[in-house]
């Protein structure tokens, strides 16, 4: 058991008792769970081709191709992966040219969520690249939310993934887990890392080899305090807008983020002459930094696709090599 006292900004802190560190020799290592599932995009109108483990010819017959790279998306905590945003972004990815995957997984455990979705996406991958002779390399993982932790976990248990895009990764309690339990630098060989709503109690930590503070990381603007016809706060407009963010980079923006010690000093013009780092699916990684810098951006509009008219771009960025 661990006792927790973890402070939200803006919130009164909590003490709260938990037993969520299960040893990695005692999660679940049974065969891939049917509740996770891996649904296969190829472009932007034909329906998904489900890919089962353990039923090659599901790969062999599907559209998967060896000269594309591959994106899997891994949603947040109950996230429904036929969700319209997420089915826009897999189709998006399909259309420059990845075999894009979306990962469903089902579960009601929050905490052993990572290790055990997790456990199934290094099993997926491990069969994948099997049957395909396929260079782990070029697989691109991105997580949003809880996503980003399970990812980061996928990571960890089948190591030499060539990417992950972590996406306002989960937080709670996560920052005091050991490397092995989360996301860390060592989940990928490349590992970005975007920050949106701390406030709210996601990741704190910056442990990406770049890693990505959208308008300061706690809040976001234009999203109420409190989500409207509730007394909730408005945790998912300040949670998903990094999500949206990425989805703009893929087909109408190029986000360039502005390296800098912190906020304060981004916010008084101190950075303005620093390095400038692109934020997503178009970002060269041969030659992007790996230092562990954080890059600051404000954006000037509070509707999607949140960029300026001189930023609005048509992002070039293809998932063929060969």
């Amino acid at each position: 058991m661990i006792l927790v006292n973890i402070c939200f900004a803006f919130f009164s802190c909590l003490t709260v008792l938990m037993c969520v560190l299960v040893p990695t020799d005692t999660f679940d290592k049974s065969p891939i769970r049917k509740a996770t599932t891996f649904d296969l995009y190829h472009d932007k109108t034909s329906p998904y081709e489900r890919l089962l483990v353990g039923n090659a010819s599901s790969f062999v017959a599907s559209h998967f191709d060896t000269c594309k790279k591959t994106a899997l998306i891994v949603t947040g905590f109950n996230q429904p992966d036929n969700h319209n945003d997420i089915l826009t972004a897999a189709r998006e990815l399909a259309v420059k040219e990845y075999n894009t995957i979306v990962v469903n997984f089902a579960t009601l455990e929050y905490f052993k969520a990572p290790q055990n979705t997790g456990f199934d996406i290094a099993g997926f991958l491990k069969y994948l690249t099997g049957i395909f002779n396929y260079d782990r390399e070029h697989i691109i993982l991105l997580g949003v939310s809880l996503g980003g932790q399970i990812v980061g976990v996928a990571g960890n248990f089948f190591p030499g993934i060539g990417r992950i895009i972590a996406v306002d990764p989960a937080g709670p309690f996560y920052d005091l887990f050991p490397a092995s339990y989360r996301i860390s630098r060592n989940s990928a060989k490349y590992v970005d890392v975007l920050h949106c709503s701390k406030a709210y109690g996601t990741l704190r930590r910056h442990i990406g080899h770049a890693n990505y503070v959208l308008n300061g990381g706690l809040i976001q603007p234009g999203c109420p305090w409190i989500k409207p016809g509730t007394k909730r706060p408005d945790f998912d407009c300040n949670h998903l807008r990094g999500a949206y963010l990425l989805l703009a980079s893929m087909h109408h923006c190029d986000f360039k983020f502005t390296k800098c010690p912190g906020y304060i000093e981004f916010m008084m013009g101190l950075c303005k002459n620093e390095e400038k780092l692109l934020f997503g699916m178009g970002l060269d990684i041969r030659t992007a930094p790996r230092d562990g810098s954080v890059y600051y951006y404000d954006v000037s509009q509070i509707t999607y696709p949140f960029c300026t008219y001189r930023e609005r771009v048509k992002p070039t960025f293809t998932g063929k090599f060969c």
